[in-house]
């Protein structure tokens, strides 16, 4: 994992105690097309981390 996040800085940790968990978990229950082995986080998650604006990073 240290690998992982290392090679994707950088990123960001939202917290389960944080008003962006909660946005990032509902951006993730309206996507209308998830991977088929994608599982939303649930409450034994803790943290979970982001990269903003993905999208750029993976693309440009």
């Amino acid at each position: 994992m240290e690998k992982i996040i290392a090679h994707d800085q950088p990123l960001n940790i939202a917290e389960s105690n944080n008003a962006k968990f909660g946005v990032i978990i509902e951006n993730l229950e309206k996507d209308a097309s998830p991977p088929s082995w994608f599982d939303l986080p649930n409450k034994n998650v803790d943290r979970i981390y982001y990269k903003n604006d993905f999208i750029d990073h993976t693309f440009s």
